[in-house]
């Protein structure tokens, strides 16, 4: 283990130079002793848009999910955290949710009639 010289921070002088031994350098390696930083606005997630839960909602009424109980898990299944209400969600959480419940109703529309009534294309007996 060396040791580092590191500012000294009395005022003064303990060597010349303004330096002091006293940490190893495990500890200015990862910065023990020195001051936390105060967290950036940006690394606070912003709340959820009153639109955004809106969306979520009727994206809940169209997957046809319509127990509370059962809203809350898929939501914190899709979001991989616990959330008790839809206000306590992200920003950023809305939209990979949403793509995930739209991404489900589409696949859970059942076409109702033969495979006849949903052909994308006009036949020739349709054209007469």
């Amino acid at each position: 283990m060396s040791i580092l010289y590191t500012p000294f921070r009395g005022g003064g002088h303990h060597r010349a130079g303004g330096y002091y031994r006293g940490m190893n350098q495990e500890d200015a390696l990862f910065g023990l002793g020195q001051e936390e930083p105060e967290p950036s606005p940006e690394a606070v997630p912003s709340p959820a848009q009153p639109w955004q839960i809106d969306q979520l909602r009727n994206a809940l009424d169209a997957t046809g999910v319509t127990e509370m109980g059962e809203r809350q898990a898929l939501i914190e299944e899709l979001v991989g955290r616990p959330v008790a209400a839809l206000r306590e969600l992200h920003f950023a959480d809305v939209r990979p949710v949403l793509e995930v419940l739209h991404a489900r109703r589409a696949t859970d529309a059942t076409p109702t009639g033969s495979a006849w009534d949903q052909r994308d294309e006009d036949t020739w007996i349709d054209r007469i």
